[in-house]
């Protein structure tokens, strides 16, 4: 049972960027991470102030509302189980 959330749709809407990913049994929460992606190869590494919000476990949907058309980000998900965070999503 893999503890490492796979973001398995993201598109962009009027409102924002539509991320969704699959449930993991036992999470507590999912912190989602965001950082523009500046170069367009290199994928950088998140850092504690790159964490856009914290979900509860059984969320498995989120909508950013807080981007701009001339920006390129990239996203990463964690999830929390049994207390213990588990890898970032790749």
């Amino acid at each position: 049972m893999s503890l490492i959330p796979e973001l398995t749709h993201n598109s962009f809407a009027s409102n924002g960027i539509i991320l969704s990913w699959n449930y993991i049994t036992n999470a507590q929460n999912y912190k989602i991470y965001r950082m523009i992606y500046s170069d367009g190869t290199t994928i950088p590494t998140p850092q504690a102030s790159d964490l856009l919000v914290t979900l509860h476990g059984g969320i498995i949907k989120y909508i950013d509302k807080t981007v701009t058309t001339d920006q390129l980000y990239i996203y990463f998900i964690r999830s929390t189980t049994n207390n213990t965070e588990n890898n970032l999503s790749s």
